[in-house]
């Protein structure tokens, strides 16, 4: 059946994106172009519902139109937007990465290339090289296409019998995948980040040299999308963030030419995960947003409870009372999940990740003021501590530290004093610079009690593990 509305393939997702993330319905874009245009002295410009309507259907506004579009969205949104930005740019080449097409040929040979120097470098060597994360507008440039990007025709070499992969292989690496991913939850990404570099250089060398039915090929480009999303994430704990996004926009890619909307959305929130590590709460609201977007048609409601947990982070941290109606969608929608209906990636976001992530979101929403927050986000990570699997080392140890600053938020000093003894006590047995940078903000949230000597105390035991 093709598809018909805002969600068949020759529609202007951009445009039709950038209209509701401005809050405009199709009646007053047309009456607000109207009125701009006036303004501007062009009497002859007055849209209705139906041309707005035919433009998100791929129609072409005339000029001066896209100029006014462009006008109206930015006094929406308040960013600079481009031609290019709502698909109103003819000569505007869609990429994924600065200067790279979103092609399956070049998908492939920038995995193959990125894995191999990386491996050569060394995780030192990638660290002092790193290039500088995108952000702004030039992230929404690299991710946008996402949304209106289609799966290419798959392009399969006239390899020999011998070199034909089935479904066999492809429930292989994902086996491995989920093996890697779980050494990065057990003990953090230092550990293990080498060993998944090196699988997905392998499983992009199916892609590029094996030959294979089309089911097996869409279904291999997502298991090298899913590895990617490993890679990226032992990248970003690790502390090696640009490497990091280039895996993770690298597997977003793959997510596209496997067809796979969920895969997708999952890559953005990693990459929304990332930004709100990096204190860029706008970049990870775009991003969650653009997920929620892009699978809207096909996000479970467990996704929907991990994008929107996202979602209320990002307004708590930047103090917005859109904070309460994102958190109330997360728990509305983790209600109604359901793991049967779930891809295995969805796995980490359980009963206790649910509570660690919204309670977290408290705690942020009661350090900006809102301090009667601060009692249910102690409630909510206790509940998460209390469930969480004995194994999960790196989760405790931050949802240690997010109770600390829980109990600091209350002003409960002992209550942070016991909690972070607990986390420095765990910190041991974890690899991970995210697990160094939350035990940092902790220290510095410290401060007003520097005083008394509970936390004098604990203030030095912090510093010396931070230093060694």
């Amino acid at each position: 059946m093709r598809p018909t509305g805002d969600d068949a393939p020759d529609r202007n997702h951009s445009l039709i994106y950038w209209q509701e993330q401005a809050g405009l319905n199709n009646c007053r874009l047309a009456r607000e172009l109207q009125e701009l245009a006036q303004a501007h002295g062009d009497k002859n410009v007055h849209p209705d519902a139906r041309r707005v309507r035919a433009w998100r259907h791929g129609e072409r506004p005339r000029d001066p139109v896209p100029e006014l579009l462009l006008e109206v969205l930015r006094r929406h949104l308040g960013r600079h937007l481009t031609l290019a930005h709502i698909g109103l740019d003819p000569a505007a080449t869609v990429t994924a990465w600065p200067g790279t097409p979103w092609v399956s040929t070049h998908t492939v040979t920038e995995i193959i290339n990125c894995t191999r120097s990386d491996l050569m470098l060394g995780r030192r060597d990638v660290i002092n090289h790193n290039a500088a994360v995108l952000t702004g507008d030039d992230l929404l440039r690299a991710v946008q296409p996402w949304t209106t990007a289609t799966p290419d025709p798959l392009d399969m070499p006239s390899g020999h019998r011998h070199n034909r992969i089935g479904l066999r292989e492809v429930t292989q690496i994902h086996a491995v995948t989920a093996a890697l991913r779980e050494l990065d939850n057990l003990h953090g990404g230092g550990l293990a980040r080498e060993a998944v570099i090196g699988q997905l250089t392998w499983a992009a060398s199916l892609l590029r040299d094996a030959t294979y039915t089309e089911k097996v090929g869409r279904k291999l480009y997502a298991a090298v999308g899913e590895l990617a999303s490993v890679a990226g994430w032992m990248s970003h704990d690790c502390g090696m963030h640009a490497a990091a996004q280039h895996y993770f926009l690298l597997g977003l890619r793959s997510a596209k030419e496997a067809g796979d909307a969920n895969l997708g959305a999952h890559l953005l929130n990693c990459m929304a995960r990332q930004a709100g590590h990096q204190d860029r709460p706008q970049d990870a609201l775009e991003l969650v947003h653009l997920a929620l977007y892009g699978a809207r048609n096909t996000a479970t409601p467990t996704i929907r409870a991990i994008l929107h947990s996202l979602e209320a982070r990002s307004y708590a941290v930047m103090g917005r009372p859109d904070f309460d109606r994102a958190a109330g969608l997360a728990e509305d929608a983790f209600a109604r999940s359901a793991s049967a209906d779930d891809p295995p990636w969805v796995g980490f976001f359980d009963a206790s990740e649910y509570y660690a992530t919204l309670g977290v979101c408290y705690q942020i929403a009661a350090r900006q003021g809102e301090s009667t927050h601060a009692t249910r986000s102690i409630s909510m990570i206790e509940q998460a501590i209390a469930l969480r699997a004995e194994g999960r080392i790196r989760s405790k140890t931050f949802d240690l530290i997010g109770l600390a600053r829980a109990h600091l938020a209350a002003r409960d000093p002992d209550g942070a004093v016991a909690a972070t003894n607990s986390a420095l006590e765990l910190m041991a047995f974890v690899d991970s610079t995210r697990v160094h940078d939350r035990l940092r903000e902790l220290l510095d949230e410290t401060a007003p009690y520097a005083g008394t000597s509970a936390l004098g105390d604990l203030q030095a035991r912090i510093t010396t593990r931070l230093d060694g």
